[in-house]
């Protein structure tokens, strides 16, 4: 069996540690990142777009996405323009 450090929240409620990896985003980073809301991270998700993209789910009503796939799909998604010399 194993055992997870756990703490207590404001309700008194067992809760997960936090992840202990900055580098995973929760939706609401990764909207940022973007420069789009959190809903459209979720359709981007659901609509396959984002396929290349670790996640990592603790439980059922948390998510995170590992940021170094979310800076490779941006460069591959939207490449910078060429120089104009």
């Amino acid at each position: 069996m194993i055992h997870y450090m756990a703490s207590q929240d404001t309700t008194g409620c067992l809760t997960m540690p936090p992840t202990l990896d900055p580098r995973w985003l929760t939706p609401k980073q990764a909207a940022e990142m973007f420069g789009v809301s959190r809903v459209t991270i979720f359709r981007m998700l659901n609509d396959g777009r984002l396929t290349d993209v670790r996640t990592r789910r603790p439980n059922a009503r948390v998510l995170y996405l590992w940021q170094p796939d979310l800076e490779k799909f941006l460069e591959v998604a939207y490449p910078p323009p060429p120089d104009e010399a």
